[in-house]
């Protein structure tokens, strides 16, 4: 199992938005619906990837990809459109930095005292939330009326009763449409069938399932054999989706209400969020007991530490607190913007923080051979799951936490995912811990370790690379390869994982990942995923799957091909560039535009350093002035005539350094070989060309979270409609489509005047 977290040697082989999009694919299919695409240990890795490279670029936190449900939208289910949309909550928290690994959030009097507290703490969010609050209603923001309550970590659901009875439950969905659960809440019991109201009224909440009845439910699979529940949030989204309702009876998924939307109800309601409340519980729904009222945004933040520490006692899991003003007469006209309302914000809890004994210490091996130390650890419950194993991120950072086998360290999710180690308790260290030798060969194949040079980490701390020197016959490194090459968003070979790729090397039936081509049906079949002692075959009906995939990806689009190939610094956005600009793999391999953007880099330094060279030599004489200008101006020549063969292939997208590493790959070993085998197996990519419509000419950026579609159909949606879309704002960026938490790319486009859209304004340009 493969978990290559730290400074990962990959990483300069993705770009972040190639890893955010991989990111939300699998958050997706993971918050969505309960069925993880991969181990828990791989997507750890991805995560760690994105983080590492978010922190090397300046990317603030708050600016970052965070878990999000998504689109909740099942097949098979009914969907409803929701008469207003079920919006988010803008957020309030601090950044991790600033925490130190401490597991609670700081004080007032800890925030103020830090410079720019207003941007980077929990209480200078809230802060700011009270001010526009206190000036849109104007009000003193220390006397607002407020309610403080938990945040559940459950699915939102949207409940109509009508004649008395419960009419229709349906998930978030996307925010504007969901699916329709009427059956499965009711049959679950998760809330109430009946009513004494008996007018038409909606009302809004959590499912959840509480911690006994995931771990029940978890005891009942573990004794069958069967795969576990990774939490009780994504168990209770997995039951909720169930097609046979009658099987949910005595699940135990529960709920709890917390709005009463405005502007949609038939009859008469309180005034008042707190009136509301009480309302809805002499209804018989469920309110969460540790709802208060309070005064002013200083009380409700201290609710908010206040409650860190009790929800350790809860049989649910909370991940925050949302503060709403309690005057529902004015939420009408505190709606907000199209992605969050004004009337409530949501405050995150830090990372939780347990410590365990750490048992021992593994080294795995990424595809590029990077050598990444996991902690193996004494089972602990965190924030919702249990963890056994968590990142040491690089072997720099091993070596400053001095983390001993046998001590007891510090454990916590980074984005509530992620488990890392973060500290070692001396206080309990034993004479008998053990300190850990990195080791001088690579685990996997036994080939030398060797020193790749030193980086940065997100603190700005100095560390070494070190990886397996075998690159050609590391299994690791080829079973690495091997699953990326079937990955989602390259050749897309459904079933090929971790575990299967991990087989057919081990096995032998794989060598260099063009073998997938020629593996027999047959085969294929009685391939053990398992061990010799409890065998697990991967079947005829996941073999044939598999071949049909391997069928349609001979004539993948060659912006598919190009990532699936693991060019170093070529990710997802860059192939799909390069793809547009050659026709075929050989056309990219002896690619005219690429060696002209490597010799323009070559010839600007050489430019560069012939003008620091002369400004240094005071003694020049005339004539060596003039040799000197007549060179200067035959290197710009040549950079113009070079400049304008990358335009003429509309290859501005793409780098030097990812030029010279396409160059450098079709020149070795394995870019020849790929050429080779794609001749062989009769594998001919399908030429890609750009879309002609009412976008044509336009070039956008996409940036923030997008409600009515993510990032990744926003970006397909423009070029459905001839629209090019770039991963940087620039002056040539003729639109910037921002989301919710836009960042620096919204600052960046509105200082170079680019206009900017919403996701109605882009709809409205596409049919204009």
């Amino acid at each position: 199992m493969s978990l290559e977290l730290g400074l990962d040697l990959d990483l300069p082989e993705e770009s972040l938005e190639d890893l955010e999009t991989r990111l939300r694919a699998l958050d997706e299919a993971y918050y969505r619906d309960a069925r993880p695409l991969v181990e828990d240990s791989e997507y750890d890795a991805l995560r760690g990837r994105y983080d590492r490279l978010a922190e090397s670029q300046g990317i603030p936190v708050a600016r970052r990809y965070t878990r999000s449900v998504g689109d909740d939208h099942s097949d098979g289910f009914e969907t409803v459109v929701h008469e207003r949309p079920m919006l988010s909550l803008e957020k309030a928290f601090t950044h991790h930095s600033l925490l130190q690994g401490r597991g609670t959030d700081l004080t007032r009097e800890e925030s103020l005292s830090l410079p720019g507290w207003e941007s980077t703490t929990a209480w200078g969010a809230l802060v700011a939330w009270a001010r526009r609050l206190g000036t849109l209603l104007e009000r003193d923001p220390e006397t607002l009326e407020l309610m403080v309550e938990p945040k559940i970590d459950g699915i939102s659901v949207s409940l109509v009763y009508e004649g008395g009875a419960l009419v229709r439950a349906a998930t978030r969905g996307d925010g504007r449409r969901g699916d329709v659960i009427t059956a499965q809440v009711l049959a679950s019991e998760a809330a109430p069938a009946a009513v004494a109201e008996m007018g038409r009224f909606e009302v809004r909440g959590e499912l959840y399932l509480p911690v006994p009845a995931f771990e029940a439910i978890n005891q009942n699979l573990s004794e069958r054999g069967e795969a576990l529940l990774a939490n009780p949030r994504n168990a209770c989204a997995g039951l909720m989706k169930r097609k046979d309702p009658q099987s949910l009876r005595g699940c135990g998924v529960r709920s709890f209400l917390y709005l009463l939307p405005p502007g949609l109800q038939a009859i008469s309601l309180p005034d008042s969020h707190r009136g509301r409340m009480d309302w809805l519980v002499h209804q018989g729904f469920q309110v969460h007991p540790a709802v208060r009222a309070l005064t002013g945004v200083a009380a409700a933040y201290e609710r908010c530490l206040e409650f860190s520490a009790e929800r350790a006692s809860l049989d649910h899991d909370v991940d925050g607190m949302v503060l709403k003003l309690d005057d529902t007469s004015r939420w009408e006209e505190l709606s907000g913007t199209e992605h969050h309302p004004h009337w409530g914000i949501a405050y995150k809890f830090p990372p939780e923080r347990k410590c365990t004994r750490l048992r021992g210490i593994e080294v795995q091996v990424g595809r590029s051979g990077a050598l990444t130390p996991v902690a193996e650890l004494e089972p602990v419950r965190l924030a919702g799951t249990v963890v056994s194993r968590a990142s040491l991120h690089n072997r720099s950072f091993l070596a400053r936490l001095d983390a001993r086998v046998g001590d007891f360290v510090w454990v916590q999710k980074a984005g509530e995912i992620i488990p890392q180690v973060v500290g070692v308790d001396l206080e309990q260290r034993s004479s008998d811990a053990l300190a850990f030798d990195f080791p001088d060969r690579c685990p996997v194949c036994g080939a030398v370790v060797e020193n790749r040079g030193t980086g940065l980490d997100e603190d700005g701390n100095s560390i070494e690379l070190w990886a397996c020197s075998n690159a050609d016959g590391c299994p690791a490194q080829l079973s690495g390869r091997l699953e990326h090459m079937a990955s989602r968003k390259a050749l897309d070979l459904e079933s090929l994982g971790e575990t299967v790729a991990e087989a057919l090397v081990r096995e032998g039936l794989v060598r260099e990942v063009f073998d997938i081509f020629r593996l027999p049906l047959d085969r294929l079949a009685s391939l053990n995923l398992g061990t010799a002692e409890a065998p697990r075959m991967w079947g005829a009906k996941n073999a044939a799957k598999f071949l049909e995939a391997l069928g349609r990806a001979r004539t993948a689009p060659l912006s598919r091909w190009i990532h699936a190939l693991a060019i170093p610094e070529v990710g997802e956005a860059s192939a799909r560039a390069l793809a547009l600009a050659h026709p075929s793999l050989d056309a990219l391999a002896n690619s005219v535009a690429l060696q002209a953007l490597v010799k323009t880099q070559e010839l600007e330094e050489r430019r560069k350093a012939l003008g620091a060279r002369s400004e240094a030599n005071k003694a020049r004489t005339p004539e060596m002035k003039a040799e000197a200008k007549l060179e200067q101006a035959s290197l710009r020549q040549e950079i113009d005539s070079l400049q304008a063969e990358v335009k003429r292939a509309h290859l501005e997208d793409v780098g030097p350094s990812a030029a010279r590493r396409v160059l450098e790959f079709f020149a070795g070993l394995r870019g020849q070989t790929a050429l080779e085998r794609c001749r062989e197996l009769d594998i001919a990519p399908a030429t890609e060309m750009v879309a002609q419509g009412p976008l044509s000419g336009k070039t956008f950026v996409v940036t923030g979270t997008l409600e009515g579609f993510s990032r990744e159909e926003a970006k397909a949606f423009i070029r459905a409609a001839g629209g090019k879309v770039t991963e940087s704002v620039s002056k040539s960026t003729d639109y910037l489509v921002a989301g919710q938490e836009a960042g620096s790319k919204l600052t960046k486009a509105q200082a170079l005047g680019v206009p900017i859209l919403d996701e109605t304004s882009l709809r409205k340009l596409t049919s204009a």
